[in-house]
């Protein structure tokens, strides 16, 4: 067998390359739901020009057997130039990223992608993130690194948490870990019942788009309470919300799901994918106006609860993130690792540091 890597150019990125890919990607992916054509294809339309895509291939002749997906992104080095970053395809809205390799092949195709960006000096630096520390091609990438004597940075930055939903009943689950951990919500659930507010929860499985569209005020106040930034206001965002829904929405993996009162105003909603078993929990909002019933995690328990009783739903996974709320809901955390690592041959690495080593002379004299 004679394995050998090359960036793959713009005009074979076609239909067959993604066949390809899709196949090595969920057959070794622990997480393959957005390490896929629907989303990455969906992605490079709506983020990147085609001068910006950067995916390496491994090949034993014409089969693909690993690959390396990754983008371009400038970022300020000095007034004068910028950094070329290479960091994950899918950079933004892509919660787990991995390098999808054949079974077998991780420590081999690994270390032909470590030496080719070894000799490449069309990069500056290099940021992988959003990888399960459990990933193998995550372990030998990084063996590989040291292998060549490229030095890098590993850290874990981030994480999610996650629920095996066939383990337990959900009156088991709810009794033993979720209410003990969830005393808050309770106290509002016992306070709609007081107030007598009736809510019923509402489920969409096409023209998704359309239906978050139509929800976007309540993101748009809860970004502005957390004083985030409201991604959904770019084009960008919106075209790729709309390509990717209509293609998971084809395989019937997509769901959105709102909690409404009686006069059918929405509270809170919830959206979802659904791959591989696993109910992938992604984005949501709630009507900051009942912050008091606690309606986006209230949503999430009755999302649960029907996960639970579902044989085709496996887990509950709620993505990137370790925010305290997520934890509260399940029993399971897995950390998300990142490496980072400076390119020893670019020049303008070279020059940046040097011009800031002279201008830390300069100022101490």
């Amino acid at each position: 067998m004679t394995m050998k890597v090359r960036l793959i150019p713009q005009i074979e990125l076609n239909d067959k390359f993604w066949i390809e890919f899709d196949s090595i990607s969920e057959l070794n992916l622990e997480h393959y739901v957005q390490m896929n054509s629907k989303w990455l294809r969906s992605y490079i339309s709506s983020y990147l020009e085609p001068t910006q895509v950067f995916i390496l291939g491994v090949y034993d002749n014409s089969k693909l057997l690993g690959c390396l997906p990754m983008q371009i992104e400038e970022h300020r080095a000095t007034r004068f130039w910028n950094y070329r970053i290479l960091t994950i395809l899918g950079n933004g809205p892509t919660d787990f990223y991995d390098i999808p390799i054949a079974k077998g092949f991780e420590e081999s195709i690994c270390l032909l992608f470590v030496k080719y960006l070894k000799r490449s000096k069309a990069w500056d630096k290099l940021s992988l993130k959003n990888i399960p520390i459990s990933s193998d091609s995550f372990t030998w990438f990084k063996k590989s690194l040291e292998l060549v004597k490229l030095d890098f940075k590993e850290t874990t930055p981030n994480g999610y948490f996650w629920v095996d939903t066939y383990d337990l009943s959900w009156e088991a689950y709810e009794k033993e870990i979720f209410n003990p951990k969830n005393k808050d919500l309770l106290k509002s659930e016992r306070r709609l019942q007081r107030e007598k507010i009736i809510l019923n929860v509402k489920t969409f499985t096409e023209d998704i788009y359309s239906h978050v569209i139509g929800n976007l005020n309540l993101y748009e106040q809860r970004r502005n309470s957390l004083r985030q930034k409201n991604t959904y206001l770019t084009v960008e965002r919106k075209k790729f919300l709309r390509m990717a829904t209509a293609l998971y929405e084809k395989e019937k993996s997509v769901s959105l799901t709102t909690l409404n009162d009686e006069t059918n105003e929405v509270w809170a909603f919830q959206l979802d994918w659904l791959v591989n078993g696993v109910r992938y929990h992604w984005n949501h909002a709630y009507n900051e106006n009942y912050k008091r019933f606690s309606p986006g995690k209230l949503l999430l328990k009755l999302i649960m609860k029907d996960s639970f009783k579902d044989p085709n739903i496996l887990a509950c996974n709620h993505m990137r993130g370790l925010s305290k709320y997520k934890g509260k809901l399940v029993d399971n955390e897995a950390l998300l690792g990142c490496i980072s690592l400076n390119n020893p041959k670019s020049f303008r690495y070279k020059l940046t540091i040097l011009i800031s080593q002279f201008y830390k002379l300069f100022s101490r004299s």
